[in-house]
Order: C-alpha cells, then structure tokens, then sequence
C-alpha cells in the first residue's frame, strides 16, 4: 500500500527549523498497530493522521512508542497541509480530538489553535524535579501534565533535563516554563516515556 505524507516543520518559517511533524492524510482509519508502525518508522516526535468526517476533520496523533491524546504542534501542521496541498480553504477547521474538539483558524497568513483549558492544582516544589531538570524550579503545578515554572526565559533555554530521570517522575509529559523577554512566557516540553 502506498500512503503519501507530509512532514512539515511547525512554528517556523524556514526548511529544518521549528518543530517537525508527519501528516496522513486518509481516507479511512488504517488498523492502529500499523498507524504506530508508521510513526515508529519516522521516529519524529509525532505523526498525524487524519480522516474526514461530518463537519470537520478527526486526528489522531502517534510518537514513535504511543498514541497520544494530544499535539499542537502537529494539529497546526495537519491544518497547513489540508490548506496548501488540500484544497481546503475554510476559515476555520475543526479537528475532532481523544481531548475533544480543536478549531483551527486561518487569519491574515497564520493559523490559530484554539485548545481545551486544562485545569491545574498545586504540586509544590520537590527535590526530585529539580534533581530531573538539573536547575532551580520556582513552582511545579499539576495537570494531565506536569508544569514547571522556571526564574527566566534563559532558565529554560539552557536547561538540560536527565531524561531517564524525567520519564521516572510519572507525568506523560514535563513541561518547563518562564515570562518571555520579548513574549508572554517560553516554554519546551518533554515527555521521554
């Protein structure tokens, strides 16, 4: 079987920069053991896949090891795929996720995620997440992911995590944040396991 992809490099305006990501997209869902197959093979951080249906576009996204029920990064290149190659030319799509609806909304040349708010509780600062990110945290919170706030935009370019012992702290994904110089924060994410 022949399939054709799209590997496009999401928050960046140049070749091999931003953050890359396969897109499928199908005509009808592929058995999902192959679906991780193929996102195994390209061994990127995730691939799309998405199949339309009434009203919109449902994905779905794989890393290299598992499904996940989340991706922004890919959703945006799944939305610049069915815009430049695609043929689609609404203002908005809407992408059915597993964390539920995602409208994607092209305006003035860029396309604007709109995704779930997901509701944080205070975890406190511990010894072990400062030991996995090797820095000094300012304050972790809990979600479905674990949130760490760091004193300062270089604070979180210039950390270097040990990734066995992040995958040890038993959050699907890690993610570091701190104020932007020139932005409202910064951030990178992490999710080893």
């Amino acid at each position: 079987m022949a399939l054709d992809y799209f590997q496009v490099d999401a928050f960046s305006d140049r070749p091999f920069a931003g953050n890359s990501a396969i897109v499928y997209r199908l005509d009808a869902w592929l058995p999902d053991a192959q679906m991780q197959r193929i996102a195994n093979e390209h061994n990127l951080a995730e691939t799309a896949f998405i199949v339309a249906q009434a009203g919109g576009w449902r994905i779905r996204w794989f890393t290299p090891l598992t499904e996940v029920p989340l991706c922004g990064h890919a959703t945006l290149a799944a939305a610049h795929v069915l815009r430049t190659v695609g043929g689609v030319t609404e203002g908005t799509l809407l992408f059915d996720s597993a964390s539920g609806p995602l409208p994607v909304t092209y305006d003035e040349g860029r396309l604007w995620l709109e995704m779930s708010v997901d509701p944080l509780q205070e975890e406190g600062v511990s010894l072990t997440v400062q030991r996995a990110l090797g820095i000094d945290v300012v304050d972790v919170l809990a979600g479905s992911d674990l949130l760490v706030v760091l004193e300062s935009e270089d604070a979180v370019r210039y950390c270097r995590p040990d990734m066995n012992a992040v995958a040890q702290l038993g959050w699907p994904g890690v993610t570091i944040t701190a104020r932007g110089a020139q932005c409202d924060f910064v951030s990178r994410c992490f999710a080893p396991g």
